[in-house]
């Protein structure tokens, strides 16, 4: 069987061999389709599992186990976790310019940084 591959392809097939990960192209090659049948079959599985779970939900629904929607409730809930998010992202973001601030202004003035500057990482090396 002969494959034709693009120029790209080609290279990353190459590239691999070169590196020693792989013996030949054909080997590559077969690595490849094994992971696209790997894919493919986890794929059919999550498909298979969907459709059960869509099943289960339908037969839920037509015996009358199912609570109403109530969008105002999820409109609020998303609000409110969205609004949590915003507020600790602004705080972590003014953190970060005070201490950049703090930095610039004590390399302007020639102090040193490690000894008023707590760090996260003070561990590490500077």
């Amino acid at each position: 069987m002969n494959v034709s591959l693009t120029p790209e392809l080609e290279k990353l097939v190459n590239k691999k061999v070169q590196s020693g990960m792989y013996s030949s192209a054909s080997e590559v090659v077969r690595e490849a389709l094994r992971l696209l049948k790997e894919q493919e079959e986890l794929r059919r599985r999550r498909l298979e599992e969907l459709r059960r779970d869509v099943g289960i939900g339908l037969e839920q629904a037509n015996r009358g186990e199912v609570a109403p929607l109530d969008i105002a409730k999820i409109k609020s809930r998303l609000r409110k976790r969205l609004q949590r998010n915003s507020s600790a992202g602004q705080e972590k973001r003014m953190k970060a310019k005070k201490a950049r601030t703090l930095r610039a202004s004590l390399t302007r003035t020639g102090q040193k940084r490690e000894s008023t500057i707590p760090s996260q990482h003070s561990s590490l090396p500077r």
